[in-house]
């Protein structure tokens, strides 16, 4: 991950683009793996979820905290819709 970062550091600058490390944020999905995950010498906050297009990734790959979520939204759209 960190030599894919770098990649794209470089890339990004040959066009005039830079990573903002304090809005960058990563997340692994699916293992069990802590790698730290750094550009340069800077630290990327790793995070155990997240909501991307409305649903929720876990950094276990599961879908029950999604699942959840989308259910008790719908519990408060039925009860305001009687």
């Amino acid at each position: 991950m960190n030599e894919l970062l770098q990649v794209l550091r470089v890339q990004g600058a040959r066009i005039g683009l830079k990573i903002n490390v304090k809005k960058t944020k990563s997340i692994r999905v699916g293992t069990s793996e802590d790698e730290k995950v750094t550009l340069g010498n800077e630290k990327i906050d790793q995070m155990e979820s997240f909501t991307y297009l409305r649903s929720i990734i876990s950094k276990d790959s599961g879908s029950s905290e999604d699942i959840k979520t989308r259910i008790a939204k719908l519990k408060v759209f039925f009860h305001s819709y009687k």
